[in-house]
């Protein structure tokens, strides 16, 4: 059975989606389709999924190959070569890969400001922040329902200064 890949876009997304080793349909399964799908239907066999694609990075494939479809739903997809799919994975990979460095640089911007609130204010053990959580909602709710303002720990300072370490960890090897 000759196998080929095949780029994939759901929907009414314009973005590429999957890139899809696939298989024509059998005789056996063109008896069920009608006569405009038998040359077009295809079947998956192996899926790579796509997140980090847009048209513009394929559109000469969609303009000038093979248009194919797949059961089940509405998609477009084209017959790719092998070339194409190497380099479209690790396009995929690498624009991945940078928009990871991007959110990790935010996360640790986050996680400095934080460090640097929480460094700035009264600290409280877990059992001080109850206790005096407990003593405003007492003072000002009269032991009701009502604001308790929020008091500062320990343990969240620690907390984010591991996440930022893990961060920075993590961010110098992906460069």
């Amino acid at each position: 059975m000759k196998t080929f890949w095949t780029i994939v876009r759901d929907g009414y997304n314009v973005n590429p989606s999957e890139i899809i080793k696939a298989r024509w349909a059998t005789d056996e399964e063109k008896k069920n389709l009608t006569k405009v799908f038998k040359d077009l239907m295809v079947y998956g066999i192996e899926h790579h999924e796509i997140k980090n694609l847009t048209y513009e990075d394929t559109e000469e494939m969609w303009k000038g190959g093979r248009h194919v479809c797949f059961p089940g739903g509405y998609n477009d997809a084209v017959v790719i070569s092998d070339s194409d799919v190497a380099t479209l994975l690790r396009l995929d990979a690498e624009r991945g890969r940078m928009a990871k460095i991007e959110n990790l640089k935010k996360q640790i911007e986050t996680y400095k400001k934080e460090i640097a609130f929480l460094s700035s204010k009264k600290l409280y053990t877990r059992a001080e922040a109850q206790e005096a959580a407990e003593k405003y909602n007492e003072k000002y709710n009269e032991g009701g329902e009502g604001y308790v303002p929020h008091y500062s720990t320990y343990t969240e300072l620690e907390y984010y200064k591991n996440e930022l370490a893990e961060a920075e960890k993590e961010l110098e090897e992906l460069k």
